[in-house]
């Protein structure tokens, strides 16, 4: 662990008073030398317990057992109690009497910090109680929030609209929170479908761009593009719900518009992340095409919108323009190539790549699929 310059002033200022200690030598500014040794060393102290025992928490990152703040509020009790342990030592001031001598100035600024000492407080109070964490999702007046941050004054919250906005803790600490990720978060995933049919108002020109940019649909025309996208359906889920699962029957596809997931794949019983993915990823358009057992299981990594595209929205194409299907069955082979060195050490993934290995093989199927 690398030393500060707090450190490197700890070490000089102790080196001097030691020296002097033992020369029996005094020189003028001997007291500020010593207080000064001493509050410098409140640095590598806090130093020493964010390297060593705030980690034991999970501190920092998301997956913190405690608010941001308490190792900040730890740091600034340290740094206090070591000027009061110097001011007594060197100065010979009792505690007692030095907060006594500044109770009226205290009082002036507790006055003025009223508001923020009561969220500091009330912040603690919250956490001791384990009411929530960062990453829970709670009822908070009837409304639905993603706990983001957990500061000195206030909780971060996220909507389902990705809005962020804070509500100080002395509030919070006032309001019936329920939590819906304690004691697990599983009974409280679920999907959300928010549009159909582009019924949500947002235009149908924006799924239509995100079509366009599929190799899948590179075949189709803006118009069948506009079609394909009025027939989709927005979905949202949540952090840890699966959106589609391996071996599973399914005719329809998705594309990750917003969010990341993780793709893992059975094996053994075990299920091994295989790859990630990003806004604008697709997946399931072989059971879509093929009507064949999804290959893999997709969960969402954090909150995720998709796109789905059912059959019947495809199978209407599909009837009206027959050639559309000789190109799609080109660009999912290619597709289902990648997928296999993907999949080359899963045995079930395996098993289902060699019902077509061939672009006259998936088209076949793809046909018998569709009744064309």
């Amino acid at each position: 662990m690398a030393l500060g310059w707090a450190s490197h002033l700890c070490i000089a200022c102790l080196s001097v008073m030691v020296a002097s200690q033992i020369l029996q030598v005094t020189f003028p500014g001997k007291e500020a030398v010593g207080l000064l040794a001493v509050v410098a060393a409140a640095f590598p102290i806090n130093a020493l317990l964010h390297r060593f025992l705030w980690p034991i928490y999970g501190y920092p990152g998301e997956k913190s057992r405690i608010p941001s703040f308490l190792p900040q509020v730890a740091g600034i009790i340290v740094f206090l109690l070591a000027a009061f342990f110097g001011l007594a030592l060197f100065y010979h001031i009792a505690i007692a009497g030095l907060l006594a001598g500044s109770g009226l100035i205290a009082i002036i600024i507790g006055l003025a910090l009223q508001d923020t000492l009561g969220n500091i407080l009330a912040g603690f109070g919250l956490q001791a109680g384990r009411a929530y964490k960062v990453g829970d999702w709670l009822i908070v007046d009837g409304k639905h929030v993603e706990v983001v941050e957990i500061n000195w004054r206030s909780t971060r919250f996220r909507n389902d609209d990705d809005v962020s906005f804070d509500i100080p803790n002395s509030q919070l600490a006032k309001a019936t929170i329920v939590n819906v990720y304690y004691p697990s978060p599983l009974h409280a995933t679920q999907q959300i479908e928010i549009v159909r049919n582009g019924r949500s108002g947002r235009p149908a020109h924006i799924d239509a761009e995100l079509l366009a940019a599929q190799p899948l649909f590179s075949c189709l025309d803006h118009d069948q593009l506009t079609r394909l996208a009025s027939g989709s359906r927005r979905i949202r889920f949540g952090r840890g719900e699966r959106i589609i699962r391996q071996g599973d029957a399914g005719d329809s596809m998705f594309i990750l518009s917003r969010g990341t997931a993780e793709v893992l794949a059975e094996k053994e019983g075990r299920s091994l992340p295989v790859a990630t993915l990003g806004a604008g990823d697709c997946f399931g358009e072989i059971s879509l095409l093929t009507g064949e057992p999804r290959s893999a299981t997709v969960v969402a990594k954090f909150d995720c919108e998709v796109v789905e595209i059912e059959k019947q929205t495809v199978g209407l194409l599909l009837r009206e323009h027959p050639e559309l299907a000789d190109s799609l069955s080109e660009t999912v082979l290619a597709r289902r190539t990648a997928t296999a060195i993907q999949f080359a050490n899963t045995s079930e993934d395996g098993e289902h790549l060699q019902l077509a290995t061939s672009k006259e093989g998936l088209l076949r199927r793809l046909r018998l699929f569709f009744h064309l």
